[in-house]
């Protein structure tokens, strides 16, 4: 037989307003994003032992793979600013902190890399 506990109103509360909440991000990470085809094959952007997201950084158009390890485990996404020139948009797939994407064609454009 089960028995239940009663949880007092702010142990409630605050089960609630974390539910749905990542609880930590990676942390530590190293990420690679490379073009593997396209006028610009070759170019790539390399970022070390960084836990937040990037400042903008410009790709040219081409084939890109996007490589990462962490020493904790998130996601990395890249973005591409967006037509109004405020909004992110997801460019690749958020990929775990140890892993590598599916190549992906990307346009010319401004991009960060969101670490959650």
């Amino acid at each position: 037989m089960k028995t239940w506990r009663a949880m007092t109103s702010a142990a409630l509360l605050a089960l609630l307003l974390s539910a749905g909440q990542a609880w930590a991000a990676a942390t530590a990470v190293y990420a690679q994003i490379t073009n593997v085809d396209g006028p610009a094959r070759g170019q790539f952007v390399s970022y070390s032992n960084i836990a937040a997201t990037t400042d903008a950084f410009p790709l040219d158009s081409g084939l890109y793979v996007l490589r990462v390890k962490a020493s904790t485990f998130g996601t990395v996404t890249l973005q591409m600013l967006g037509p109004d020139g405020v909004t992110w948009l997801t460019a690749m797939t958020a990929i775990a902190a140890d892993g590598v994407s599916a190549a992906t064609w990307l346009p010319n454009g401004s991009y960060r890399l969101l670490i959650a």
